[in-house]
């Protein structure tokens, strides 16, 4: 089974110091996501969010995007960010058709 790798960023003078990552990765019918996807079969998402206190907001805008008769599985955790002004970073695991 192979490995297939989208949108693969590039080290460039306008994004010099960020790390260089896939914003997909799909190996057989499983892909990962670097953020939000439509796909209406996301399996688990994984939220950072830069302060609890921000949990609740997070929480209003999570429940305008999931569908309500097939949610995710999510964990939020919080952590400091090593970009300044960062608020949010997520993660999408998502069953590929």
């Amino acid at each position: 089974m192979s490995i297939i790798r989208h949108e693969i960023r590039k080290i460039s003078d306008e994004n010099r110091g960020q790390p260089i990552i896939s914003q997909a990765v799909v190996h057989g019918n499983v892909g990962y996501f670097a953020g939000i996807t439509p796909n209406p079969i996301v399996g688990d998402i994984k939220v950072w969010i830069a302060d609890m206190r921000l949990f609740e907001d997070h929480n209003s805008v999570w429940n305008e995007w999931v569908d309500p008769a097939n949610p995710p599985a999510r964990a939020c955790l919080t952590t400091d960010f090593w970009r300044p002004g960062m608020l949010v970073e997520v993660m999408v695991v998502a069953a590929v058709p």
